[in-house]
């Protein structure tokens, strides 16, 4: 999805307080499936799973409600990007947050990532979480992660700082055409982006075929924006 910034959507008076419990914390890593073992599907995705630690450390608030931070999966091309940007950034984390309203009261908290191409470039905790991903089917790996280091924290430029937002719906459904696609969900895209390096890259890619891996189609779909500075 291009993110239009030429007609101002208006300013966004949405308020997000961000809860997390800083170092690391553990996920279960796993290929969520979307069919048989035999082939790989564009709806399957990597994603981290919270464990072993209590719910108050993995909380954002939004609008004076309280979400819980439920998995964080993986899109292996992006699938927003700003209207002034060449293409879409090589991967996108989706932080899916479930609030008051059960499973379809979801929020997304979504961080862009650029490849780190640096000579020696330092491991993000996007690499940490993604390192080795396991295959379709294979048992959850545990991975310790750095949690608050899953999203930006301080923007490098005023650029970059505060985020788009919108009312859009789940990209996949939890099973083939699942009823809960069509149910609205609060996107929340951070301007400041972070960053993978090559050989995550590499890796997670490689669990898909196609051009694509496993970005959605676009679809005709044209929600408002609004922003934050």
């Amino acid at each position: 999805m291009e993110i239009d910034t030429t007609p101002a959507g208006g300013t966004s008076t949405d308020t997000l307080y961000v809860n997390y419990a800083t170092g690391n914390r553990t996920f279960d890593v796993t290929h969520e499936n979307k069919g048989t073992c035999l082939s790989t599907h564009f709806e399957e995705d990597i994603r981290g799973v919270p464990v072993s630690f209590p719910v108050s450390e993995r909380q954002v608030s939004w609008n004076g409600n309280t979400y819980e931070l439920k998995n964080i999966h993986y899109h292996a091309k992006g699938e927003h990007k700003q209207d002034n940007q060449p293409d879409y950034p090589a991967v996108e984390a989706h932080l899916l947050h479930q609030g008051p309203g059960g499973a379809h009261d979801l929020l997304v908290l979504v961080v862009l990532l650029d490849v780190n191409n640096s000579p020696s470039p330092t491991n993000s905790a996007h690499d940490d979480l993604l390192v080795t991903p396991p295959n379709e089917c294979d048992p959850a790996i545990n991975r310790n992660v750095n949690l608050r280091g899953l999203i930006p924290t301080q923007p490098a430029s005023p650029a970059q700082a505060g985020s788009w937002r919108y009312v859009g719906s789940k990209t996949t459904p939890e099973t083939h055409g699942g009823s809960d696609y069509w149910y609205p969900v609060q996107f929340v895209i951070f301007k400041q982006r972070q960053t993978i390096t090559p050989t995550t890259l590499t890796m997670l890619r490689s669990r898909w075929s196609g051009p694509q891996f496993n970005a959605k189609p676009l679809t005709a779909a044209t929600p408002t924006f609004s922003e934050t500075p």
